[in-house]
């Protein structure tokens, strides 16, 4: 995720869930089983990344909403009850369709994230940030001076003179 945002790599990790156990409900024997060690694999990194994606922009709130989100898990003790009760009368192969109802509910905040300005501008905004100091090598300042003669310290006193101007 170093270079992909997360929100794509979920994205494409929730898709690839969806698209595995779904031939999983009407395949038998090996192949329905290797259908559905793939879709595990995709599964492993969507909890992970739900949980940096949702506490992202959060500020204050960031306690209360990760622990919603670790609240959330819920549904890892739903799940397997309700599949195991859809195998019991209709066949496990069938009862695949329960995590896929729930793989189709996560995807709704996979499409909310990548694809509503909201939601991709707040998770966007904290992965573009540049982080530590900038014209500094060794712990000492770099000044450099454009055509006019101004160095880079004046520079950035007029440029933050600029920006609370417009701001106020």
């Amino acid at each position: 995720m170093h270079f992909v945002k997360p929100r794509k790599v979920f994205f494409v990790f929730l898709t690839m869930c969806i698209v595995f156990i779904a031939p999983s409900i009407t395949q038998r024997d090996n192949i329905g089983l290797s259908i559905l060690y793939a879709t595990l694999f995709f599964e492993s990194i969507c909890f992970s990344t739900i949980m940096a994606l949702g506490m992202r922009g959060l500020g204050r709130h960031t306690k209360r909403g990760s622990g919603f989100i670790v609240a959330g898990v819920f549904g890892s003790a739903c799940v397997p009850p309700l599949t195991g009760a859809v195998a019991d009368r209709h066949g496990s192969a069938l009862s695949m369709v329960v995590p896929l109802c729930f793989f189709v509910g996560a995807w709704s905040y996979a499409l909310a994230v990548n694809f509503w300005p909201w939601y991709r501008n707040t998770v966007d905004a904290f992965t573009t940030t540049e982080i530590g100091l900038h014209g500094y090598r060794d712990g000492v300042a770099e000044t450099r001076t454009d055509s006019n003669g101004v160095g880079d310290e004046e520079s950035a006193a007029a440029t933050g003179a600029e920006n609370m101007h417009k701001t106020t």
